[in-house]
Parts: structure tokens; sequence; C-alpha cells
């Protein structure tokens, strides 16, 4: 109702899009990042979740096919918003005065580097996207346009693979 074509003419799509994108999906994922592991279910869930919000302000059938919109509508997976805000707090966590207790804690998951850990899910992430530089010998501001460029191009390519005939228009 907020960002209704009546009220914001052409700029309602914008409007909608950027709410999603700041607001909803924010809230829904909400301290999500503190969790070691997602399952797949859980994962999957989010994604519907996304893609029936995307129709819905969109307002698009209910059959449209979820890659092709993310592509058009330059919307990353939910996945991959779980793994750049992880990434980030790791980033500051690493970063932070050594008498933090989550800092000790990050510190000595890394010597004993046990499956299960919420650091050995961040050590995954890290190789998964080929994040070579070193989190506590970076700057915030480079460390976070890497994550996001290495990111948004593993997840565009994902997304493209996935898109197939269905997003005829969106292939290379």
């Amino acid at each position: 109702g907020i960002a209704n074509s009546k009220t914001m003419g052409k700029t309602a799509t914008n409007a909608r899009l950027k709410m999603m994108e700041v607001m909803i999906i924010p809230s829904v994922l909400y301290n999500a990042k503190v969790y070691p592991v997602y399952t797949k279910e859980e994962l999957s869930l989010l994604e519907k979740l996304q893609g029936k919000l995307l129709r819905e302000l969109l307002e698009v059938p209910k059959t449209t096919p979820y890659f092709p919109l993310l592509f058009e509508t330059g919307t990353l997976t939910v996945e991959a918003k779980l793994h750049y805000k992880k990434l980030m707090l790791y980033h500051h966590i690493i970063n932070s005065d050594n008498d933090r207790i989550i800092k000790k804690i990050i510190l000595n998951q890394m010597e004993e580097l046990r499956p299960g850990t919420w650091y050995y899910g961040v050590r995954k992430l890290m190789m998964y996207y080929e994040l070579t530089d070193k989190p506590e010998e970076t700057v915030k501001s480079k460390w976070k346009k890497m994550v996001k460029m290495k990111i948004r191009e593993f997840i565009e390519n994902k997304i493209r693979q996935h898109c197939g005939s269905k997003g005829r228009t969106v292939l290379k």
C-alpha cells in the first residue's frame, strides 16, 4: 500500500524493491549471520519467501521463475546475503579489541578448526568465494568491496546457469 502506483507513479516498482532490500529481507534475516550452519530446508524456505515477495511486489504471475526474477532485478539470493553478512561480521570481530570475549572464542575456534563451529563455516565461505586477502590485514572498505564483488560475480554466474530456457533473454 505504501508504494502503490497511484501515489508513486513510475517509481513504485523501484520503491517496492528498495523496501524489500532495506526493510523486509533484513527483518527476516535478523541475526541469522550468527548461526554456524543453515540447513538446506531453511535456505529453501527463505528463498521461496523471497521469491513470493518479489512476485507480489512486482505484480507478476505466481508462476514466474525465481532465478530470472533475481537476475532482472539485480537481487542476490538469500543464501548470498547471509554469506555476505557473516563474512562482514567476521571481519568486524577479528579486527576488534583483543579483550572481547567473542574474539577470544573465534581465535580459539581458529586454533582448533572443528567442523560445526562458526569460524569453520566462515573459513568454508572464504574458500568457496576464493577470498584470498586476510581480513585481519584488510581495511573494512577494501574487505567489503572485495566480498561484495566476489559474491556478486559468483551468484550472477549461478543465477545465469539456473535461468536456462526459462530466462532466454538473460543468457550471454
